[in-house]
């Protein structure tokens, strides 16, 4: 019986990778030559420099994991011009939301990614080219089983490291406690250095997305972690 339940499991796990390829398939073919902000992977050439997909020369390059509508990565494009941004996120609906709104604030140096950002990191990133990586408030897998999944559990976050520059750093807020949990208990495995805060009030410097302020109406308490590739 448990073989079956593992050989369905297997199955159902395949046809979902499938329909996420097709999709992404689809996407390279279509969608993205409306949407000019709008990448998969099959776009790029592996371990290609970045910043090359910006039409002028930028200093740096900057990730944002799990971008949703894509305020924060035209936001911060916005105010930084001079630098690269890759924006990754798993929804197609969002990815196409957020490289809509790229492209109509005409930002040329925020990129979108639709795709699963582990793999992407570990297939088609160099090692050490990232300046800096924000997560903002992202799933966090609550549930114990969902523990290998969250964007902090130890060895994503250990890829996470090494596509950071030695000198880089990765900014993490969020506002579930679980995730939280999981962070401070890889970065004390990894000993590294961090530094996190937790706040009942968001200092004004905080850019307030859409969740962010829907749940500060609630008083939910943020935790931001700052991680030191070191």
């Amino acid at each position: 019986m448990k073989t079956l339940k593992y050989i369905k499991y297997r199955i159902q796990t395949l046809f979902r990778l499938l329909r996420k390829r097709f999709a992404q398939y689809v996407l390279h073919k279509n969608t993205h030559k409306k949407l000019l902000a709008l990448f998969t992977p099959m776009d790029i050439h592996p371990k290609n420099d970045l910043k090359k997909l910006t039409p002028y020369p930028t200093q740096k390059l900057v990730l944002e994991i799990g971008i949703g509508n894509g305020e924060h990565l035209e936001y911060l494009a916005r105010q930084n011009p001079q630098t690269t941004f890759i924006g990754t996120e798993l929804s197609k609906l969002y990815a196409e939301k957020a490289a809509r709104r790229v492209q109509i604030s005409g930002m040329k140096n925020a990129h979108v990614f639709y795709t699963e950002t582990i793999r992407f990191l570990t297939e088609d990133v160099r090692n050490h080219c990232f300046d800096k990586i924000f997560i903002i408030c992202p799933d966090p897998w609550p549930k114990k089983k969902h523990l290998k999944h969250r964007i902090t559990y130890i060895q994503n976050l250990k890829i996470l490291l090494k596509k950071l520059k030695p000198t880089g750093r990765i900014w993490l807020l969020t506002d579930n406690p679980v995730l939280a949990e999981t962070t401070l208990e890889s970065v004390k495995a990894l000993d590294i250095s961090y530094k996190t805060n937790t706040y009942t009030d968001l200092p004004i410097s905080i850019f307030r997305t859409k969740y962010i302020r829907k749940w500060e109406k609630t008083g939910s308490r943020f935790y931001s972690f700052e991680i030191k590739n070191s």
